[in-house]
């Protein structure tokens, strides 16, 4: 389990290079290296949507594609977080038990 937890590890790593890279160039500044070091993925998500909603050098069907790729990266992450993040628990009789913090929803 540690090696296929590594794993996605790894990748979410990967999956946040990837975004801080789209959200320099969505922002169109060396500088932005600046801020999006300190953001997480969920929040380089969230910016690259609202940059790209305003931004007026991209076409509409351009938007449109980055949205798509955005959603892909959101739900990449959401369940990224679910497996790290919830509590794993084994039971007698080698039964996985997964707890997960109360108010998350389930999808």
């Amino acid at each position: 389990m540690q090696h296929a937890l590594g794993g996605i590890v790894l990748e979410a790593a990967y999956l946040e290079r990837v975004l801080r890279t789209a959200f320099s160039a969505l922002v169109g500044s060396k500088y932005a290296a600046v801020v999006d070091g300190r953001l997480t993925a969920a929040a380089l998500i969230e910016d690259c949507e609202r940059i790209t909603r305003y931004h007026t050098a991209i076409t509409q069907e351009a938007k449109e594609g980055i949205w798509r790729v955005l959603r892909a990266c959101h739900e990449a992450n959401r369940d990224r977080n679910r497996v790290i993040h919830d509590t794993w628990a084994t039971r007698p009789g080698s039964v996985t038990v997964t707890l997960r913090a109360a108010g998350r929803r389930t999808t």
